[in-house]
Formats: C-alpha cells, structure tokens, sequence
C-alpha cells in the first residue's frame, strides 16, 4: 500500500496549520481535488472556519461532511464538540463527545473532558467534577492528567457556595443567606 496524492496533500496541510496557512490552504484544496470525500480534509478545513475564521457555519457543515464520509474518524469528534460548545449547542456538542466514545482510537478521556465542560457550562457541576474523574482515570498521559487535575479544581471553584450574613439594625438582629 502507499500514501495517496490525497493523504499527502492532507498530511502537508496538517504539518504546517495553522503556522503558514498559505501553504495549509493550498494543500487542502489539492487534497481535495483528489479525493472530495477526504474525511481528514474536511475536519481541518472545520478547523480553519472555526479556529481562524471564526465562521462557525460553514465550519459546522464542514464538520458533519467529515462525518458524513468517514464517521470513524477519531479527530472531528474532538474540534467539532469543542466548536460546539463555543457557540453554546450543548446538546449537540454532549451527543458528539457520546459518539466520540465508541470511536476506535479515540481519546476517551478528551471525551469526558468534553463532556465535562458541557456540565459544567449548563451549571451542572457535580456532574461535571464526575466527569473529569472519569477522564482522569481514562488519561494515561502525564500532561494530560496534570492538565485534568487543574480542570478539576478550577470546576470545583465554579460552584456557589452559601454563606450566612449577620447584621444588626437598631431594633434586632438578621441573618441572610446569600449565594
């Protein structure tokens, strides 16, 4: 077997993103003359739209066009939640880190994280600490787990906390919760 003209277009597209995105654009748009189903190809034309265009349409259907032609393809699942959340679709964003789960090859632990930050956006922060436990123990990487664990406390300071206030008037004593 050997690479094709399409996987190596693609291959230099992703070896220089998003450093020279001359080079990157020229790339894909040969990668995807040659194979206009290149799965990979439309992932990192998703990326471009989201990361540096911030068009977050048009990298959506680059996104489910990835899917559409390849849905085994581990990385889409990763930037296409991730875009998701950016633009507050949690529902979708939970349903494709959920699918990224029976991906062979995928990081699992990227995928809780994701979740995680769904969660935790919705103001579900039990649920989101869980989550990043679950990532923590799916993670063998020693940065990735440091990273984790840093996560996991910067969710735990999401939650609100209630204290109780006391204050005297002239004629008696209150005490108020207060978020």
């Amino acid at each position: 077997m050997s690479i094709s003209e399409a996987q190596s277009y693609y291959l230099k597209a992703l070896d220089h993103y998003p450093y020279d995105m001359e080079v990157v654009i020229e790339a894909l748009n040969y990668a995807h003359g040659y194979d206009e189903e290149h799965a990979g190809v439309h992932c990192l034309f998703g990326r471009i739209f989201s990361e540096q265009l911030k068009q977050f349409d048009e990298a959506q259907a680059y996104f489910e066009a990835a899917l559409f032609y390849d849905k085994l393809f581990p990385d889409v699942y990763m930037y296409y939640g991730f875009m998701l959340i950016n633009v507050h679709q949690f529902g979708k964003a939970w349903e494709v880190f959920e699918s990224g789960l029976g991906i062979q090859g995928i990081d699992k632990s990227v995928m809780r994280y994701g979740q995680a930050i769904v969660r935790a956006k919705q103001g579900e922060i039990s649920k989101a600490i869980k989550l990043v436990k679950q990532a923590l123990k799916l993670s063998d990487h020693k940065y990735a787990r440091a990273f984790l664990l840093e996560e996991k406390s910067r969710i735990k300071s999401l939650r609100v906390k209630k204290r109780k206030i006391k204050f005297h008037s002239i004629s008696e004593d209150h005490t108020v919760d207060i978020a």
